[in-house]
Formats: structure tokens, C-alpha cells, sequence
């Protein structure tokens, strides 16, 4: 079955997902994680990374993710090609098997409606934009060593707008909504017990 986990830039998307699978890994349910940025498109060209807009769909191949989780869900047994930060390439791979619950977490999640329609459980993570800034700040800074103005354009001027005017509005698609602000422990619990009670 598909779970499918959406929200903001440094919502919480993955550290929830991460939780959810591991509790339902202990609890005899085998479970696998995929992130939507595994499915950006190549970036062919040597370009400016400061002007390319990774928070915007034409840069995500949906359909790739389509035919991934279809073909997980048939129990198939592959090796992905995913993107790699680091060289802007398709060059990383990812050894894909089948499992009884698949989480597909990102800002690209709900994007697909034929995922959306065959999901058993949406789930949109509402987390404070400052929060969001701060940990996304964070990662650009500490992580991947980016400049302060860097970082203000990527979050205000690319992902802010996309998750305005994209994301923030298929909310409406989810079953269930989290504050990001708050402790993940009572929902990961629900959401983990009605996972088990509907396999």
C-alpha cells in the first residue's frame, strides 16, 4: 500500500517518514522510504545554480516516479538511477525492493493525482515558515557551506512562491494534517496503528 507525505521545504517531510517506517519495520510491517528528490531531472548543462529553480515541477520527472512506485508496488525488485546533488546527474543508484507500505515523502508527493487517488493515506505536515527557514538554513549553511544570500533567494524567490502557489494548495488532497511545530509522537502513532489495522 502508498502513504504519501507532503509539506513545505524543511516541513518535516522525511524526518517523519523515517519514524513512520521504523515503527512499522519493528512492528513486523515491511516498509521502504522514497524521497521525491531522488527524481529531479538531469541538469545537462553546466549552468548557474543560483538562478536554476530545483522548487518548480519542471525540474521533477513525475513520471519516472510513477512507474517507480508502480513497479514497487507489483513487487519488483530493481536498480534506480537516482539524482545526485553533487554532480547534477542521474549517477547515484539505489537498489529498490517491494514491501508491504511504501512512503513517498517530498514537495513533489501530491503532485500526481494517480498517486493522490491511490494513496490509502495523504498526509500534509503544516510547519511555521520561520521554522522552516531556520532548519533549511541550516542545511544550506552548515551542510553545503552556501552564503547567506544564497540561501534568501533559494527559500525566498524559488521555494516560498512554488509552495504558495503548488503545494500549499493540495492540503486539501490529505486525510490527515500535522502541525510540523509540534511532536510527531501522538500522529506517527495513529498513523502507524491504522496502517496495521487496514494491511
Amino acid at each position: 500500500m502508498l502513504v504519501l507525505v507532503n509539506g513545505g521545504s524543511c516541513s518535516g517531510k522525511s524526518t517523519f517518514s523515517e519514524r513512520l517506517k521504523q515503527m512499522l519495520v519493528e512492528s513486523g510491517v515491511s516498509c521502504e522510504c522514497l524521497s521525491t528528490d531522488l527524481f529531479y531531472k538531469e541538469i545537462l548543462q553546466k549552468c548557474n545554480l543560483y538562478d536554476y529553480n530545483f522548487d518548480t515541477t519542471a525540474s521533477f520527472d513525475k513520471e519516472l516516479l510513477f512507474e517507480t512506485v508502480n513497479l514497487i508496488q507489483r513487487g519488483k525488485a530493481f536498480q534506480l538511477k537516482c539524482f545526485d546533488f553533487k554532480t547534477h546527474s542521474r549517477s547515484k543508484i539505489m537498489s529498490i525492493k517491494s514491501c508491504s507500505v511504501l512512503i513517498v515523502e517530498g514537495i513533489f508527493s501530491f503532485i500526481d493525482k494517480k498517486l493522490v487517488n491511490s494513496s490509502v493515506l495523504n498526509i500534509y505536515i503544516d510547519t511555521d515558515l520561520q521554522t522552516r527557514y531556520k532548519r533549511r538554513y541550516k542545511i544550506y549553511s552548515q551542510i553545503m557551506k552556501h552564503d547567506d544570500s544564497f540561501i534568501d533567494h533559494k527559500f525566498y524567490n524559488q521555494a516560498e512562491p512554488f509552495f504558495k502557489s503548488d503545494i500549499y494548495p493540495l492540503r486539501r488532497d490529505s486525510h490527515l494534517v500535522i502541525n510540523g511545530d509540534k511532536s510527531f509522537d501522538v500522529p506517527l502513532k495513529c498513523a502507524a496503528a491504522y496502517l496495521r489495522s487496514i494491511l
